[in-house]
């Protein structure tokens, strides 16, 4: 695979999870209650964009064999992941178990299913601050090491990308209330 193939795939898929985070977010009015939960179409809206955030956060971060894994364009990974979890102010071994928290969430709920009925069936609903935070890092990154960047995507960082999306999902939330009768 081509090189400005390989980047622009995966930083297609860090805008994936960056921007399903950011309209997961705007649909809560608090820590566990949705804006509009009368909807059957806005909580399946809100679920599927945490389950879109997360199985694009797995191909970058939490599947070893993936083809967009972050390693196959970091040249230097123990610096890469020095810096990485200084950003997320975070360890390694906490990392670690962000990731393992991550694929139980996705091989339970989204990807295969099947591992739903292996072990504890609860499901634990993890938090997408960490998975912005981490993919933003990566994409930040990217840009630095690859000139090419600028040239596949407009944007020089995540955080207004995520603060935009933000900001349009609550916009469309507020309406949908508005229009309702």
């Amino acid at each position: 695979m081509d090189l400005e193939t390989r980047l622009r795939v995966t930083s297609d898929l860090i805008c994936t999870c960056v921007r399903n985070a950011a309209y997961y977010h705007s649909g809560w009015k608090g820590p566990r209650e949705l804006i509009n939960d009368k909807s059957d179409f806005w909580v399946n809206l809100n679920g599927n964009c945490l389950d879109i955030s997360i199985l694009a956060w797995c191909s970058l971060y939490g599947d070893r064999n993936a083809e967009f894994k972050w390693q196959k364009l970091i040249n230097n990974e123990a610096d890469f992941l020095s810096r990485l979890y200084a950003t997320m102010d975070s360890t390694e071994v906490e990392f670690a178990q962000y990731i393992e928290r991550m694929r139980l969430y996705r091989d339970k709920c989204v990807a295969h299913r099947d591992s739903y009925l292996v072990g504890d069936p609860k499901i634990i609903y993890p938090s997408l601050e960490e998975a912005v935070k981490s993919a933003s890092f990566l994409y930040r990154e990217l840009v630095d090491v690859y000139p090419e960047m600028e040239e596949i995507y407009a944007y020089k960082e995540l955080e207004s990308f995520y603060a935009n999306r933000l900001k349009m999902g609550l916009k469309h939330y507020k309406e949908s209330i508005s229009t309702e009768t």
